[in-house]
This record gives C-alpha cells, sequence and structure tokens, in this order.
C-alpha cells in the first residue's frame, strides 16, 4: 500500500505542473489582452482629441453661427487700397504694396462694414457714388508653382445698397492670414471722366 500511494502521487505530480504552467500561460495571455485593450483605448482617446482640435479650428475659422465679438479676439486684416487693383507679383517672397491698412476685425466682418472703416480713415474715398471692388489675395502657394493667387469677392457702392453689401469674409473662403486688395473708384462727374481715388 505505502508503495502504491507513493506511486500514486509521483503520477499526479506532472498532471498538476501542466495545470499550473496553463493556468500562468492563461493568465499571461489575459494580461496582454487587457494591456493591448487599455493601449487601444488611449490610443483612440488621443486620435479623438487630435479630431476634436482639428474641428474646433476649422469652426474658429468657419463657424456658420453668430460670433460674440465680446468673447472673441478680433484678428489682424492688412487691406491694401489703390485705384486698381494691384499686382499679385506685388505679394510674391514676402513683399507687400504700401501703404497698407491695418485692420482688427472678425470673420464675420461684411463688406459694407470693411468699406465703412476704410472710409473712417480714407476721407477721399467718401463722397457718395464711390465704388470699393474688394479682392482676396492668397500668399501660401494659391497659384502656380506656389505664387500668390487673386480672386474678386465682391464690390460695394457707397450710398447705395448692392447684392454684395452683406457678404461676410467668412462666406468667401476668406481665410486668416489672407490679404484684401481694394480698388476704389469715384463717381463719375457731371461731363467729366471718372475719377479714381489717387494712392
Amino acid at each position: 500500500m505505502p508503495s502504491s500511494s507513493s506511486s500514486s502521487s509521483r503520477s499526479a505530480s506532472p498532471e498538476t505542473s501542466s495545470a499550473k504552467r496553463k493556468a500562468a500561460q492563461d493568465e499571461g495571455e489575459d494580461k496582454e489582452k487587457r494591456h493591448a485593450e487599455e493601449k487601444g483605448e488611449r490610443a483612440a482617446v488621443k486620435s479623438e482629441s487630435k479630431a476634436d482640435d482639428g474641428k474646433d479650428t476649422t469652426r474658429a475659422s468657419n463657424e456658420a453661427g453668430p460670433i460674440d465679438r465680446a468673447k472673441r479676439c478680433p484678428f489682424l486684416l492688412r487691406v491694401f487700397v489703390g485705384p486698381r487693383f494691384h499686382r499679385t507679383e506685388d505679394f510674391q517672397g514676402g513683399n507687400v504694396p504700401s501703404g497698407g491698412l491695418q485692420i482688427y476685425t472678425w470673420l464675420d466682418a461684411t463688406l459694407h462694414e470693411l468699406t465703412q472703416l476704410i472710409k473712417d480713415v480714407m476721407h477721399d474715398t467718401r463722397p457718395k457714388g464711390t465704388r470699393f471692388t474688394f479682392k482676396i489675395i492668397r500668399r501660401d502657394g494659391g497659384g502656380r508653382n506656389g505664387q500668390p493667387s487673386g480672386r474678386e469677392i465682391g464690390s460695394v457702392v457707397s450710398g447705395t445698397e448692392g447684392d454684395d453689401d452683406q457678404k461676410e469674409l467668412r462666406n468667401v473662403r476668406f481665410f486668416i492670414g489672407d490679404f484684401l486688395d481694394v480698388a476704389v473708384v469715384h463717381p463719375r462727374p457731371a461731363g467729366r471722366d471718372v475719377r479714381r481715388y489717387r494712392a
């Protein structure tokens, strides 16, 4: 009987060791699985955070709702005024035309509002009937081979309501960092040729 008991004990030992190894292996797999899941969750959170940041930036540039100007900081808009549009080459290589205006405004600013700001500074542009034609200048590779590009967005006639008066910057694909080029043409006096604004 003792030898039988001893034999039984020896035969059970390998099974116990195998069970322990399997349990340890299962536990290791569970840990790896939990680690992978946690890593995946962290990556998802990080990805969502980046997506949210991008979304917030987009809203800041092109949000469609009302802008609370009391809470939102204005941005600096550079405006170049002349009797005709400047050449796009004038904005090349970090250069800009002389005599530009610096206006702090918001993306919901209308062309009519910008016209009034220009008139406040440049008294010669105040006469009724003066036409202000606006063009966006983009220097970040909008043209061929990274050259500046220009695009007209509308015009405002002083003292006359027009279709473009209430166009907002954000609704004409204007982005912070773009410039505005404004051609100002005075009304035609009776019996005279059109008189243009002198820069």
